[in-house]
């Protein structure tokens, strides 16, 4: 293991602290097979409701900082402030994304840093081969990494785990589009990345708070991501819907002006209404999307670099051994 690995751990949590003091046994026990590292966690409570512990055990990591938010922003919001606080704040080389619950296995730390190694211009991103889900969550996962597909062109099988060198950190803080979905941000970035097989654990404690309605919200702001390609995309469908139906309608009428004795009484009026009125659906909701993206554009983007630090409202540090100072 080569020296200079200064790491950052960041890791939202909202009301989970006994999953967060197993979460922090097992990193420490990363560290310690990591001696040549330091390695520091920064929890963001993303405006939990329940108090967090006053002091946790650990030995070998270099401390634990607890950002408190002003309000709850989301899972996502809070990994996107907390990174955007890892780069302003810390001196890290290197920052894993991860979430607290143990679903992301902490022992991958240690092969996420010797595949950087491997991969220095790359982020290391965790590509599941096996999940711990039930059969229905894994059923719509692949439906939904199916529809990412379709509407953006491309492929996503990886989560919020990852491991990221400062230098694409940064880059990708002045995105507005990180605080809605992170990984399908790293996507969008064109930065280089490098997939690792993981298995995804068992949960430490407790029932996920994430439901169905959730899980379709999370795909969604996924997708959206990708907004500019998606109404391209959603624009030569339309384009070739109307073609067909003008086509359609066209040929009806010549029908129904040449072979009248032929065709059915009122069928060529008929495909010529419809076609017309699939013509007329297309173009409206064709411009009710380009009016609702110039509307966007006019809006105010949320830029963690510059943004994110309005949102914490008190650090907590927390060193090896010691009790809790509140600054």
């Amino acid at each position: 293991m080569s020296t200079g690995l200064n790491l950052g751990i960041v890791t939202p949590v909202y009301n989970d602290w006994q999953s967060l003091e197993h979460l922090i046994r097992d990193l420490d026990t990363v560290a310690a097979a990591m001696p040549s590292a330091s390695i520091t966690v920064i929890a963001v409570d993303d405006g939990s409701t329940l108090l967090p512990p006053a002091e946790y055990a650990f030995h070998h990591l270099a401390g634990v900082e607890i950002l408190n938010l002003v309000c709850n922003v989301g899972h996502q919001g809070a990994i996107c402030i907390g990174l955007s606080e890892a780069v302003q704040h810390f001196h890290f080389t290197h920052i894993v994304v991860m979430d607290a619950d143990g679903e992301d296995d902490p022992a991958y730390v240690k092969d996420m840093w010797e595949m950087q190694q491997q991969n220095p211009d790359s982020i290391i991103v965790a590509s599941r081969t096996k999940r711990s889900e039930g059969i229905l969550f894994r059923t719509f996962y692949v439906l939904y990494r199916l529809i990412f597909r379709m509407f953006t062109g491309h492929n996503i099988d990886f989560g919020n785990f990852s491991m990221l060198p400062v230098e694409a950190a940064r880059r990708i803080l002045h995105m507005s589009e990180t605080y809605r979905h992170y990984a399908a941000s790293l996507k969008k970035s064109r930065l280089k990345l490098a997939g690792l097989s993981t298995i995804r654990k068992k949960r430490y404690a407790g029932k996920s708070t994430m439901n169905f309605v959730s899980l379709v919200k999370h795909g969604f702001m996924a997708i959206s991501v990708f907004a500019d390609v998606v109404q391209t995309r959603l624009f030569l469908v339309f384009c070739a819907f109307s073609s067909v139906a003008i086509v359609t309608g066209i040929m009806a009428s010549v029908m129904r002006l040449f072979f009248t004795g032929w065709a059915t009484p009122g069928w060529a009026t008929t495909v010529a209404g419809i076609s017309f009125l699939i013509v007329v659906q297309s173009l409206t909701l064709l411009t009710v999307i380009i009016f609702g993206d110039l509307n966007k554009a006019s809006l105010f983007h949320f830029i963690p670099a510059l943004h994110a630090r309005h949102y914490v409202e008190k650090r907590r540090r927390i060193q090896p051994k010691t009790a809790v100072t509140v600054s």
